[in-house]
């Protein structure tokens, strides 16, 4: 399944991921906060850096485990972004 990745042209603080059958991933840096939102069909998931890793603040899972997750889930084919 190929993946399409465009940024979005309202703010340069947000990344969507768009996949062949139309779902998305959006990846959004939010700068007053000191975090990162990920915003999935599964829901949705806030990350703060600890040490040199941005950690679920719900999950404790890093955020390259669960955009990896849910990529592969909605792309329905293993997808590896390391």
């Amino acid at each position: 399944m190929a993946i399409a990745i465009s940024t979005a042209k309202s703010t340069a603080c947000v990344l969507t991921i768009t996949f062949e059958n139309g779902s998305k991933i959006i990846i959004n840096r939010q700068e007053p906060l000191h975090q990162v939102w990920l915003a999935t069909k599964q829901g949705g998931y806030h990350f703060d850096m600890k040490g040199d890793e941005w950690i679920c603040d719900r999950s404790g899972e890093t955020f390259w485990d669960l955009l990896e997750q849910a990529a592969t889930q909605q792309a329905d084919e293993t997808v590896s972004f390391r």
